[in-house]
């Protein structure tokens, strides 16, 4: 039995029906001006060209809300392995 059946018999069908689910802060998704979209496109340019020229544990992390190319040393490669294999 539906809930709105329950409220009232005669309540209408929802027209729109909008999901409400969990927090997960690494889903959350800005909108973004087309001047940070350009920025950061060039970062993961640059982010492939470094990977490219044998740089390793690079990753584009956002400090401050910029986003910036940082190097990430293997004890934090090892716990950002794990937490993506408990999501």
């Amino acid at each position: 039995m539906s809930t709105t059946k329950t409220i009232t018999p005669d309540c209408p069908s929802p027209i729109n029906i909008f999901r409400v689910g969990k927090y997960k802060p690494d889903k959350i998704r800005h909108m973004k001006t087309p001047y940070q979209q350009a920025q950061f496109q060039n970062l993961k340019e640059e982010l492939q060209r470094r990977i490219e020229k044998g740089e390793e544990n690079l990753r584009i992390r956002y400090i401050k809300n910029v986003p910036k190319i940082i190097t990430i040393h293997s004890k934090k490669i090892h716990e950002i392995d794990l937490q993506t294999r408990r999501n």
